[in-house]
């Protein structure tokens, strides 16, 4: 079972995925979603399908598991239940989780994600405060004005599975600004 620590960290990240902010995970979420990274990004027909359909697995595999909404609760238990049941497992679904999404946010596809990148999809999730998302993006320390797409994943990974509050963590202490 996770520690109250990483309970909460969960937590924080539901509410970043709420993104109309109901209280439930759910259909009109990854539409919101999918609609905001169209319309800040200039895609052809064909790019926008595939983002598209990407944004519709993603969801699917990594957060719903075959639920069709989740309750901040109903989340908290199938994190739980799969981190209980085999944590090195749960480090990897995560892992391939945002893989798959700094895959979707890294437009130029070069493994870098540049200031603007990131700020697009903070903002597709609904967080709009420019300042904070790039107080949140200098946290990483960019080299050139990229950082590689391998050091965010870690970061995700490190918030959504280390249970030792001890470790400095990047991504919740960006949702403790209010990012």
């Amino acid at each position: 079972m996770a520690n109250e620590y990483l309970i909460s960290k969960w937590k924080m990240w539901f509410t970043w995925l709420d993104i109309n902010k109901d209280g439930i995970l759910d259909a009109q979420d990854i539409e919101s979603e999918r609609q905001r990274f169209v319309e800040l990004n200039e895609f052809s027909t064909e790019q926008i399908n595939a983002a598209m359909e990407v944004f519709a697995k993603w969801w699917e595999e990594f957060i719903f598991c075959g639920k069709s909404e989740l309750s901040e609760e109903a989340l908290i238990k199938s994190f739980n239940d799969a981190f209980k049941a085999n944590k090195k497992r749960f480090i990897e679904k995560m892992r391939r989780s945002f893989q798959v999404a700094y895959n979707v946010v890294d437009i130029h596809s070069n493994q870098c994600i540049s200031e603007d990148e990131f700020i697009v999809g903070l903002r597709t999730s609904g967080h709009e405060n420019i300042e904070l998302n790039r107080r949140f993006f200098q946290m990483y320390n960019p080299v050139d004005g990229h950082i590689p797409v391998k050091e965010l994943v870690e970061s995700w990974v490190q918030f959504t599975t280390c249970e030792d509050k001890e470790k400095h963590d990047i991504v919740k202490t960006a949702f403790e600004l209010g990012v």
